[in-house]
């Protein structure tokens, strides 16, 4: 095992493994499972993340994502968000919008990473909204119907518009 990048994922499943363990019998009512992909991925994310800006390489959004997607499943395993599975997809959402959006404005300057992330944002917030707000059902599917429809209208502008040269192929 002569790779780093092989010793480290080995350590890192057998260091989370441990902690899962640990944490799973000594805090009640923590999942071992949640816990253990949340540290795993949580952990990688920042390795890789750490290691791709040092070596000045720009295509973050995978890493990050690794990293929300471990916070979010951290947070589930601690209670601290409730976990369902449409709060899981939206999770998942969020995470993949706010990596592409620090990958593409901070680390890759790209429009079309910058939009794709607000997009998935967009979408993730609209499907939040009735666990964090108390809506009734009828405000929430007319926010829903013109949200998702508005996001998709957006979207489809900007695909059509041309590019910064001005060409179109």
């Amino acid at each position: 095992m002569d790779n780093i990048e092989t010793r480290f994922t080995i350590g890192n499943l057998l260091v989370t493994f441990g902690l899962s363990y640990i944490l799973s019998h000594f805090i009640p009512d923590v999942s071992f499972t949640l816990t253990f992909l949340g540290l795993f991925l949580l952990i990688e994310g920042i390795f890789y993340s750490v290691k791709k800006v040092l070596l000045k390489e720009k295509d973050l959004a995978s890493y990050l994502s690794m990293l929300f997607i471990g916070i979010s499943f951290v947070l589930f395993a601690l209670h601290i968000l409730q976990y369902s599975f449409l709060m899981l997809i939206t999770s998942i959402i969020i995470s993949i919008g706010l990596a592409l959006l620090i990958s593409g404005g901070i680390f890759k300057y790209s429009s079309k990473e910058i939009i794709s992330g607000l997009t998935l944002l967009g979408i993730g917030i609209i499907l939040l909204i009735p666990s964090f707000f108390h809506v009734s059902e009828k405000f929430y599917n007319y926010i829903r119907i013109f949200g998702f429809g508005g996001l998709f209208i957006i979207l489809g502008i900007v695909i059509m518009l041309p590019k910064r040269g001005g060409k179109t192929e």
